[in-house]
């Protein structure tokens, strides 16, 4: 089954679907609502990271965060 992962992305990142290319190459899928994710990835800067955590909630979920 591959891992769901919701993307927090700044929208100045120019290399985001790069990143999204190298998902699917490790059998990771991209959801549209953070509740759905089995891991969180943050890129960009600490507001799309703390964005990420407050969209989270109480959810208890990884997140990797890339600046």
């Amino acid at each position: 089954m591959p891992v769901r992962v919701f993307m927090a992305a700044n929208s100045q990142f120019e290399e985001i679907e790069e990143v999204k290319k190298l998902l699917s190459l490790h059998s990771m899928v991209e959801v549209d609502d953070v509740h759905e994710a089995d891991l969180v990835l943050a890129v960009g800067d600490d507001r799309c990271m703390l964005d990420a955590v407050q969209a989270l909630g109480e959810k208890d979920v990884p997140i990797l965060g890339v600046n």
